[in-house]
C-alpha cells in the first residue's frame, strides 16, 4: 500500500458546509490502486462531502464509501455513522459501477475537420479498399473489481525492449440457474413403495429327429404325472417334516442341558464335601495350634489368650460363688479363689521370662542377619543382583564373633582364641566401651588360664557378650545398625515418624503406636496397651485377628486395587462385629 501526500481540504467549496472544529481523522484506502490517505474532518459533516473528496483526491469523477465492508449513505454524517471525536476510522474507496464505451480504432484519424461536398466531388475517384476500411465500434462493458489482477506472464521484444503482459480475465463467472423444484419437502424426501411379484417368462425349446439329424435317446427318461399337490397341501407337508425337526432338536437340547445340570450338581456335591473336610481339618488344626498355644506360649498374642481365658475363668467362678454361697463362706471361698488367680498369674510369668529369652536370641539373630546381608535389587530383565558393602562386611564380621562368643562348647584354646579376635577388633576405637570390653576380656583370659572351670565363668561370658552385643548395635562402630535400630540417636532426626509415649516415657516409631481408622491422636504405644489390658480388661483379638486376616486374603482375590481392608486393625473389625 502506498501513501500519497494529504491535501488541505477547504471547507468553503461546500456552501451546505459550516466552518468548524475539525476534530475526526479519517483514512481513505483505495482498493483498486491500493493508496491511502488520511484527511481531519468535522463529525457533522455528511458522508457526500467526503465522497467529493476522495473523487478529487484519487481523480475518479464517481466513487462509492465502504465502511466495514457495508456501503455507506452520502446522507449521513459522521456522528450518525458512530465516528466521534478523535476517533481514527478506515473507509474504503471503490469506483462505481458503470458501463463504458470505447470504440477500438485501428486507424487513427486526424484532428482536421471532414471535407465538404465540393471538395469531395472534385477528388478522383477511387476505388475503396477493404483494407483500409475502419473497422466497427465494438461496444465493452467494463467491470471495476475489487481485488489485484494475478501477473500471468508474458514476452519481451527484442528489439524494442517493449514487454507485453497476458491479460486476464475480468468477467465474473456464469452464475448456476436457481432451481425451480423445491427439494427439501417430505414428499420429495420419502415414497411410498409397494411390493409386488412377477412371473416372468422363461424361453425353452426342444430339438426332434429329422431329415439329416439324429438325436440319441439313450438317456431319455420316460415320466409319468404324479398326484397333483395344491398350494395349500405343500406348506401343511413342511409344516409336519418342520415340527418332526424341531421335536427332535429340542429333544437333544433338553439332553445336553440335563446331562449338564446333572454333571454341575455332582461337582457341587464334590466341592462342599471336599469344603466340609477342607473346614474340619482347619478347625481341628485351629484348636491343636490354640492348645499349643496355651501350653507353650511364646507371642504376645499367645499371652493375651491366657490372660483372657483367666479372666472369663475367674468371672465364672466368681458367678457360682455368688450364686451358691453367702456369708463367711463366700468371703472364703473368693479368698482361695484370689490365691488360685494368683498362682496362675506366676504360672504364666514363669513362661513369659522362659518365651522371652528364646525370643531375645531370635531376635538378636534377625537383627545380625540384616545387618550382614548384602543389598540386592532385580534388573529390567528379571535378574537378582547382590552386592557386598564394606559395611555389609564389618557386619558379617561381628556377626561372625557374636556366634563365636556365643558357643559354649568349645576348648580353652579355641575360647582363647576368640578373646583375642575380639580384642583386636574393639581396640580399633578407644571409647568407654570397648575399654570395659577389653578389661573383660583380659580377666577371663586371666581365669581360663589359670584353670577355671566354665561353670564359674558364666556371670562373666554374660557380661561380656551384653557389652559386645551393645557395641554391635552401636552404629558407630557398625554402619548397618543405623537403618535397623528403631530409635535413631541423632536427636535431630526424632521429629518426623518417633513419637514420645507418655505412659513409658520412651521415643518409640510409628509402627509401636497401634492407631485405628477413626484416631485423630498418637496415644500410648502397644506395650503400654498390652499392660494395661492384661491388668484390667484381658481381652483377646485372636479371633477378630483371625476374621481381618480372612477378610484381606478374599479382598486379595477380587484384584480390584482396593487397599481399605488393610487399613483396618483388629479393634476396628471388633467395633464393627
Amino acid at each position: 500500500m502506498e501513501p500519497i501526500a494529504t491535501e488541505e481540504i477547504d471547507l468553503s467549496e461546500r456552501s451546505e458546509v459550516v466552518e468548524k472544529e475539525i476534530n475526526a481523522e479519517i483514512e481513505l484506502f483505495h482498493s483498486q490502486s491500493e493508496l491511502a490517505t488520511v484527511i481531519s474532518v468535522s463529525v457533522h459533516n455528511t458522508l457526500s462531502y467526503l465522497q467529493s473528496k476522495a473523487a478529487e483526491i484519487f481523480r475518479d469523477g464517481e466513487v462509492e464509501l465502504y465502511f466495514d465492508e457495508t456501503l455507506v449513505d452520502p446522507d449521513k454524517t459522521l456522528e450518525e455513522m458512530s465516528i466521534s471525536v478523535g476517533d481514527k476510522k478506515r473507509v474504503e474507496v471503490r469506483y462505481k459501477e458503470r458501463e463504458q464505451l470505447i470504440e477500438v480504432e485501428t486507424v487513427k484519424q486526424s484532428e482536421e475537420e471532414p471535407p465538404t461536398e465540393a471538395e469531395m466531388q472534385t477528388e478522383p475517384a477511387q476505388d475503396p479498399d477493404p483494407m483500409s476500411a475502419p473497422e466497427p465500434a465494438v461496444p465493452v462493458t467494463l467491470v471495476p473489481t475489487s481485488f489485484k489482477k494475478p501477473f500471468l506472464g508474458g514476452y519481451k521484444h527484442k528489439q524494442t525492449e517493449v514487454e507485453y503482459h497476458h491479460a486476464s480475465v475480468q468477467t465474473d463467472p456464469k452464475r448456476k440457474p436457481s432451481r425451480t423444484a423445491i427439494v427439501f419437502e417430505r414428499e420429495t424426501q420419502t415414497v411410498i413403495a409397494k411390493n409386488k411379484l412377477l412371473q416372468t417368462s422363461c424361453n425353452a425349446a426342444t430339438q426332434m429327429c429329422r431329415i439329416g439329424l439324429h438325436v440319441s435317446d439313450l438317456e431319455d427318461r420316460v415320466m409319468y404325472p404324479g398326484t397333483y399337490e395344491s398350494a395349500e397341501e405343500r406348506e401343511k407337508r413342511i409344516e409336519s417334516h418342520v415340527l418332526i425337526l424341531q421335536t427332535h432338536f429340542r429333544r437333544w437340547r433338553a439332553t445336553r442341558d440335563v446331562i449338564s445340570l446333572r454333571i454341575a450338581k455332582a461337582n457341587r456335591a464334590i466341592w462342599l464335601a471336599n469344603e466340609l473336610e477342607r473346614k474340619s481339618r482347619q478347625r481341628e488344626m485351629r484348636d491343636k495350634f490354640d492348645l499349643e498355644r496355651r501350653l507353650n506360649p511364646k507371642t504376645k498374642a499367645d499371652f493375651d489368650l491366657l490372660y483372657h481365658a483367666l479372666e472369663s475363668w475367674r468371672m465364672d467362678e466368681v458367678d457360682r460363688i455368688n450364686s451358691t454361697l453367702q456369708g463367711p463362706e463366700r468371703k472364703a471361698a473368693l479368698c482361695a479363689l484370689l490365691e488360685q488367680e494368683a498362682e496362675l498369674i506366676g504360672s504364666i510369668h514363669r513362661h513369659k521370662s522362659l518365651a522371652d529369652k528364646e525370643n531375645e536370641v531370635t531376635r538378636v539373630q534377625k537383627f545380625l542377619e540384616k545387618a550382614s546381608s548384602s543389598k540386592s535389587w532385580i534388573t529390567p530383565e528379571g535378574l537378582t543382583i547382590e552386592m557386598e558393602t564394606p559395611y555389609t562386611q564389618r557386619a558379617t564380621q561381628l556377626k561372625d564373633i557374636y556366634n563365636s562368643l556365643s558357643l559354649q562348647e568349645i576348648t580353652r584354646d579355641e575360647r582363647l582364641d576368640v578373646l583375642m579376635t575380639l580384642k583386636q577388633t574393639v581396640c580399633e576405637h578407644d571409647c568407654d566401651l570397648t575399654r570395659d570390653i577389653v578389661q573383660l576380656i583380659d580377666r577371663e583370659s586371666n581365669l581360663l588360664i589359670r584353670g577355671s572351670k566354665a561353670y564359674a565363668l558364666t556371670g562373666l561370658r554374660k557380661r561380656l557378650i551384653n557389652l559386645f552385643l551393645q557395641y554391635v548395635k552401636t552404629p558407630l562402630f557398625n554402619a548397618e545398625a543405623a537403618r535397623l535400630i528403631k530409635v535413631p540417636q541423632d536427636p535431630v532426626k526424632l521429629s518426623g515418624k518417633i513419637y514420645f509415649c507418655k505412659s513409658c516415657r520412651e521415643y518409640l516409631p510409628t509402627l509401636d503406636f497401634p492407631l485405628t481408622s477413626n484416631a485423630r491422636m498418637v496415644g500410648h504405644c502397644r506395650q503400654c496397651r498390652e499392660l494395661e489390658n492384661r491388668a484390667r480388661e484381658r481381652g483377646d483379638n485372636s479371633l477378630y485377628r483371625l476374621m481381618l486376616k480372612r477378610l484381606r486374603h478374599n479382598e486379595d482375590g477380587y484384584r480390584d486395587g482396593s487397599k481399605l481392608v488393610y487399613l483396618m486393625q483388629e479393634e476396628d473389625v471388633r467395633y464393627a462385629v
